[in-house]
């Protein structure tokens, strides 16, 4: 994909939040995760959609301050749009005992948050054009029920579902390891190993250096 790629790594979240840029001045924002860095990111240009790969509150933190001062659709799986609107389910409700534990400022205050319904959803999968490109959304459980790829052309928005440093987290509470195993591998495995992963954590790779991660699950 030719469109210039934005990622803002949160510090305190540790996510990140991708923007993508249009020649005419538009813009598609993915995991908002920090309002003041995505109004200087995208100065100049409007927020047309926004996409998020699942509903946990380290990807959507930003994503009510966005909403009250743009106009932008957002597009998320249906599961992801409901469990958005549950502050235990988005985990906001238990975020501050997790940055204690990522040995973040015990000061910090996260109070419990949760999101009007999405514009668009979709149960499996959603397709779209924007500025020429094809976008397509599609479910993927596993590290949680409302997880999805974003596939922009050649690139893959993946979330939390896969990782080049870690194995992909999967807690009992709200993940699927067979789910991540009989659906989001057989979609990764199916794609160009040239693709670009651009997880919710960490640096940007290439899904070739994962395969051998992916296959083992595969034949687990």
């Amino acid at each position: 994909m030719r469109n210039r790629i934005a990622v803002y790594r949160d510090e305190i979240l540790e996510s990140n939040c991708y923007v993508i840029y249009a020649e005419d001045h538009k813009c598609f924002v993915i995991d908002p995760n920090n309002i003041d860095a995505i109004l200087e990111y995208t100065k100049g240009y409007e927020i047309e959609y926004i996409g998020l790969t699942h509903e946990h509150y380290d990807h959507i933190a930003a994503l009510n301050a966005l909403r009250k001062i743009t106009d932008a659709k957002v597009i998320c799986s249906q599961v992801c749009s409901e469990r958005m609107q549950d502050a235990d389910k988005n985990l906001s409700s238990i975020f501050k005992v997790q940055l204690h534990f990522m040995g973040k400022d015990p000061d910090i205050v996260v109070e419990p948050y949760h999101c009007e319904p999405a514009d668009i959803t979709y149960t499996e999968s959603f397709a779209m054009e924007w500025e020429g490109i094809p976008v397509c959304f599609f479910r993927a459980p596993g590290h949680s029920p409302g997880s999805a790829m974003i596939v922009f052309d050649d690139v893959i928005f993946v979330g939390d579902s896969l990782s080049l440093d870690h194995d992909v987290i999967i807690r009992k509470r709200y993940g699927s390891k067979d789910d991540y195993r009989k659906i989001v591998v057989p979609f990764l495995l199916a794609k160009s190993q040239e693709s670009m992963i651009y997880p919710g954590h960490g640096k940007n790779f290439r899904l070739s250096q994962r395969i051998t991660y992916l296959e083992s699950i595969k034949n687990r």
